[in-house]
């Protein structure tokens, strides 16, 4: 996928900035495996501006595996990694990561 944006932080601190206030091409993409039927493996990536100068904004992905054991029901596990999202230029653990866990029932 290609967005074009002016987003900072995915949109969360609003949209251009004083590095850059235009919209830029930025990328996206997702690769998945089926292992079996009910079972997927993945990867996501997706690049994001730095038009903030008090941000160093970085590209975000993930790795997952879903399982949908039925049509009603399905459970996604995910490591996340979001890059930095509104820390400043001098933290030293700027990424934010952590893990995921969805469970989705519809009837």
């Amino acid at each position: 996928t290609v967005r074009y944006t002016r987003a900072n932080q995915f949109g969360l601190l609003g949209f251009g900035g004083d590095r850059d206030d235009d919209a830029a091409v930025e990328a996206e993409g997702t690769l998945a495996y089926l292992l079996r039927r009910k079972v997927a493996v993945g990867v996501e990536y997706r690049t994001r501006g730095r038009n903030l100068s008090r941000d160093d904004e970085t590209a975000a992905w993930d790795v997952f595996i879903a399982w949908t054991p039925n049509r009603h029901v399905s459970l996604v596990a995910a490591y996340v990694n979001l890059g930095s999202i509104a820390a400043p230029l001098t933290a030293q653990s700027a990424d934010q990561d952590g893990a995921y866990l969805s469970a989705q029932v519809g009837f």
